[in-house]
């Protein structure tokens, strides 16, 4: 029977179009409507909801693109990503040693967003003088009396659990998922998720794995599936004029 559990086989493996879309569209409003307010002014009495919402939204269109694990502060700011290829590294398995570092992409559409995203929230932090170290981490989700608060899996899932009951993580599951359904070379996806042991590391010294031809695959699948299967774009600010009619 459709629509009876919103997972397959697992609870942390939801289903595309019952689960994972609908949760997606749901955040897209609320970014969107942020992208349109005039933070200078005052604040409509909604607004912690619509921009927790909105920021989740940000986090999930990055955290599919690169199959972010649910970490503390798990965003990966603009300014760590190259302005002219979109990437960057990401360290949220690791010990210290650089072991488990991990080369990311980011598309166009993403890094549009991101940049749409910090600036809003640049804004709001200075209109309203919020006491944050935009430095250390330029995202955080709002308490009810207004006061900034660190993202991490716990409140990204009391955030989302309503209309998404899963764990922080589970963009990775649903992005092996889908790369492997859209039958990229299972070894792409093992560097992609950043599953390698000693002697396997894909940047290994004596290391037969082909980076760029990894990253040329990556680059003509992940907007597809980003954009066209789960629906995560940048949100436009533009308002519609409204139709002049002549009398």
């Amino acid at each position: 029977m459709k629509n009876v559990e919103p997972y397959l086989g697992s609870r942390s493996c939801p289903y595309i179009d019952d689960a994972v879309r609908p949760s997606i569209k749901i955040t897209y409003q609320s970014a969107r409507k942020l992208a349109h307010l005039d933070l200078k002014q005052d604040l409509p009495r909604n607004f912690v909801k619509l921009f927790n919402r909105a920021i989740l939204y940000l986090l999930w269109h990055q955290a599919y693109a690169i199959a972010a694990r649910g970490v503390r502060s798990p965003y990966v700011q603009l300014s760590r990503v190259s302005q002219s290829s979109g990437l960057a590294t990401l360290t949220d398995k690791d010990s210290g040693s650089g072991h488990k570092t991990r080369l990311v992409w980011m598309p166009p559409e993403l890094v549009k967003h991101m940049q749409q995203t910090e600036n809003c929230v640049r804004q709001l932090r200075i209109s309203h003088r919020l006491k944050w170290d935009a430095d250390r981490m330029p995202l955080f989700f709002l308490t009810k009396n207004l006061k900034p608060r660190v993202i991490s899996p716990k409140s990204i899932e009391e955030l989302s659990h309503e209309f998404f009951p899963f764990p922080a993580n589970t963009s990775r599951r649903v992005m092996r998922f889908m790369l492997l359904e859209a039958k990229m070379p299972s070894e792409y996806v093992e560097m992609y998720l950043g599953h390698w042991g000693d002697r396997r590391e894909p940047w290994g010294k004596w290391s037969s794995f082909d980076c760029s031809a990894y990253l040329s695959d990556l680059r003509l699948r992940l907007p597809m599936i980003l954009g066209k299967d789960l629906g995560l774009k940048c949100p436009s600010n533009k308002r519609k004029r409204k139709a002049v009619h002549a009398e």
